[in-house]
C-alpha cells in the first residue's frame, strides 16, 4: 500500500483550493452580469398591447395611433410583423391605411407604434389584427388588437307625422353610429329636400320660412330645425314629406322622414262661454297644487275674438269670476306660431304631443291678484277642438304667469330653475275650455 507522504497532501490541498476560489469568481462574476443595472432586452425581448381595443372616427382622414410595449428597452432594432384577420369586414386601401406592414420597435426603445388613418366613412366596420412571432421576441397570449371604424353619423325627425296651421317647426335629432348625441362644433346647417311622394307643392301650398331650405343646427346642440310656413289648403294636395339630402353624409335613423298634413289655422273668432278647468285633477293629484285657487268657474264668464288667425285677434272678456284677474281689460292678440306642448294629463304611460297656436297678448295681469298686478305682454296657447255631437271646443293653455298667491308663487319660483325667462310653466301649463256661442 502506497502511502502518500504529507508533503504531497498539503500540495494536492493547495490545488484544490486554487479551482475552488476559481470557481467561486467565476459564479461570483455571473452574479454580477445578471444584477447590473442595464435592463436590456438582448435575445428574448417580451410584447404586450397597450390596449387591446381602439376607435378610429368617423371623418375622412382620422387617425388612431395602434402601440405595442415591451418589459424593457431593446437592446437593437426589430420589426415586429402582423396578419390582418380575413374575417374583418374593413377593407385595406379601401376604408382606412396602415403607416407601415410591420411594427417597428426601435432599439433602445420600449414602445412601437402604427398609425391607422380613416379613407373613407360608411357602416360601422372593424378589422383585427394578429401579431406574428419573429426570432428574438416573445409575444404574449394576447396577440390581437382590434381596430373599430366607427360608422356615419344618424339623424331622425323627432315626429314621423304631424300637421301644419300656421307654421310648423320640423326638428331632428343626431346621435352617433354608437347611440350617444353627436353635435356639431360650430353652426351647421343642413339641406333638407321635399321628397318626390309629397302632394302638396312647395310655393303653392306651403313654403319654407325665411325661404331656408335648411335645418339649422346651434353649435354643441344635437337637434336642429326647419320651420314651414301654410300658404293654401286644398283637398288631396295636403301632404308635406321631408328628408335631408343625401350631401349630408348622415345615415338615416328611425324616422327618415316626416309627413306633415296641411290643415291650415283654426279660425278662433266668436263667442265664447267659459265651461272650467280640464286639468284640474291633474295638478291636484300630480303636483300637488289646485289651480281653482286661481280660477273659478263662473257660468256666465265668456269672452270675444274678433279678427283672422294671420292678422291676429281682439281679445274682449267678459268675466266676473277670477279670470278677470288675468284678462283685466281688452287686449290684442298678435300670432307667434305654433308650438309642440306634452299633454301630460292625458298620458298613460309617455305624453302625447300637441300643437298650440301661440299668441301675444299685448296686456294681462300675469299676478292674478287685483290687489297686486303686474301687468305685461303675456304668451298663450290656443287649440280649436270638436265634441262628437260637432259643438266648438276652444282650449286655452295659459302658461305665462306669475302669481302672488302664496302656494302658486312656491311654484314659479321652482320652475324658474328650469326655464330662465317667462314663460315659466310651459310644464305645467293651466288648461280652461270654452264652449262657442252660437
Amino acid at each position: 500500500m502506497n502511502i502518500i507522504s504529507q508533503p504531497t497532501i498539503i500540495k494536492i490541498m493547495m490545488t484544490m483550493k486554487k479551482t475552488f476560489i476559481r470557481f467561486c469568481l467565476l459564479i461570483l462574476a455571473l452574479v454580477v452580469v445578471s444584477c447590473s443595472k442595464d435592463e436590456s432586452i438582448n435575445y428574448h425581448t417580451e410584447l404586450s398591447l397597450e390596449e387591446p381595443h381602439y376607435i378610429l372616427g368617423n371623418v375622412v382622414g382620422d387617425t388612431v395611433i395602434v402601440a405595442i410595449v415591451t418589459e424593457g428597452k431593446a437592446a437593437s432594432t426589430v420589426r415586429i410583423p402582423y396578419r390582418l384577420s380575413s374575417s374583418s369586414n374593413a377593407v385595406l386601401h379601401q376604408d382606412y391605411e396602415l403607416s407601415d406592414s410591420a411594427f417597428t420597435l426601435n432599439k433602445g426603445d420600449s414602445v412601437a407604434y402604427l398609425k391607422v388613418t380613416r379613407k373613407a366613412v360608411s357602416k360601422p366596420k372593424s378589422f383585427l389584427l394578429t401579431l406574428l412571432p419573429v426570432e428574438g421576441v416573445k409575444i404574449g397570449a394576447l396577440n390581437y388588437i382590434e381596430v373599430e371604424l366607427l360608422g356615419q353619423n344618424i339623424y331622425s325627425f323627432e315626429d314621423k307625422e304631424g300637421e301644419l296651421g300656421l307654421t310648423r317647426d320640423c326638428v331632428i335629432h343626431l346621435k352617433t353610429a354608437r347611440g350617444s348625441k353627436f353635435t356639431f362644433s360650430k353652426k351647421t346647417r343642413l339641406d333638407v329636400v321635399v321628397d318626390p311622394a309629397s302632394t302638396a307643392q312647395e310655393g303653392v301650398h306651403f313654403k319654407f320660412m325665411n325661404d331656408a331650405k335648411q335645418a339649422v343646427f346651434r353649435a354643441g346642440q344635437n337637434t336642429g330645425t326647419v320651420t314651414l310656413e301654410f300658404l293654401k289648403y286644398e283637398k288631396g294636395k295636403d301632404h308635406i314629406i321631408l328628408r335631408l339630402a343625401e350631401n349630408t353624409g348622415l345615415l338615416p335613423g328611425t324616422n327618415p322622414t316626416t309627413d306633415i298634413r296641411i290643415v291650415g289655422p283654426d279660425n278662433l273668432s266668436g263667442k265664447w262661454s267659459f265651461q272650467g278647468i280640464t286639468n284640474k285633477d291633474w295638478f291636484v293629484n300630480s303636483w300637488g297644487y289646485d289651480p281653482a285657487v286661481l280660477i273659478d268657474t263662473v257660468q256666465t264668464d265668456r269672452m270675444e275674438l274678433e279678427g283672422t288667425p294671420a292678422e291676429g285677434y281682439r281679445l274682449t272678456p267678459h268675466f266676473d269670476g277670477k279670470l278677470k284677474n288675468y284678462f283685466i281689460a281688452p287686449t290684442k292678440a298678435k300670432f307667434v306660431g305654433e308650438r309642440q306642448s306634452l299633454f301630460f294629463e292625458g298620458a298613460v304611460g309617455r305624453p302625447p304631443k300637441i300643437s298650440l297656436t301661440e299668441y301675444e297678448l299685448e296686456k294681462v295681469n300675469v299676478a292674478f291678484d287685483k290687489e297686486h298686478t303686474n301687468v305685461r305682454k303675456a304668451l298663450i296657447g290656443f287649440r280649436l277642438l270638436k265634441t262628437p255631437q260637432k259643438e266648438k271646443i276652444l282650449e286655452v293653455s295659459i302658461y305665462d304667469i306669475e302669481p302672488t298667491e302664496p302656494s302658486w308663487h312656491e311654484l314659479v319660483e321652482m320652475m324658474k330653475y328650469s326655464y330662465s325667462e317667462p314663460p315659466y310653466m310651459l310644464d305645467g301649463p293651466i288648461r280652461l275650455h270654452f264652449k262657442q256661442i252660437k
